[in-house]
């Protein structure tokens, strides 16, 4: 189930969110807007997100992190269709902090990991993506994919809130590689890169 925790991380006040519902549960882009807004009302400032991807580049395998530098909306569908205010036009300029992302370089580095830097495609699911679509979200300049945190992102910008992301690599998207992707081999691999965004996190709390 999805949960709150509230805590200190860091010695940091965190609260964190257990789990996500996404689009391809019910076909609402907006379904964390009543999570995030809580978030905000309650002075959340900066949302650090984390999801699990494919891979489109062979030099970010499954087991490593790939930090989100931007996104690319590849579905269309957008969390503030039927916001009735001008707050909807939310520039998307820098969406994921760049004084974010350079703290976080400097953190890997510190603890020696890897840590590469790349743009990641949302994409609705929950069937995988074909060879196909992957070949093109590729030739759209996308270096991982996936099924969430996008919405999330621009419901995060729309609120004022600085954002970071990061992709724990689970697999090589269609077409690829030879392995057979499914859920269950995502799961397993996710907690691979689970131990290495574990340390990366709670130092990058720390230094907020």
């Amino acid at each position: 189930g999805k949960s709150l925790l509230v805590g200190n991380l860091g010695g940091k006040r965190t609260a964190i969110l257990t789990g996500r519902a996404h689009y391809y549960e019910e076909g609402r882009a907006d379904v964390m807007r009543p999570a995030l807004e809580t978030l905000h009302e309650v002075g959340v400032k900066t949302l650090l997100l984390t999801n699990s991807a494919g891979s489109l580049e062979k030099d970010i395998p499954p087991g490593e992190l790939m930090m989100i530098s931007d996104h690319i909306n590849y579905n269309g569908f957008n969390p503030l269709i039927g916001e009735p205010t001008d707050d909807r036009f939310v520039n998307m300029v820098d969406a994921y902090d760049p004084a974010l992302r350079k703290l976080a370089m400097g953190i890997a580095d510190d603890l020696w990991l890897t840590l590469k830097e790349g743009v990641y495609a949302w994409y609705s699911g929950p069937s995988f993506e074909t060879p196909a679509e992957i070949k093109m979200i590729k030739g759209f300049g996308a270096n991982a994919v996936g099924m969430s945190t996008v919405p999330e992102a621009i419901l995060a910008r729309f609120l004022g809130m600085r954002v970071w992301a990061c992709s724990s690599i689970t697999n090589m998207g269609a077409g690829l590689s030879d392995e057979n992707i499914s859920h269950q081999h995502t799961k397993e691999m996710a907690l691979k890169g689970a131990k290495k965004l574990e340390q990366l996190l709670e130092r990058l709390v720390g230094e907020l």
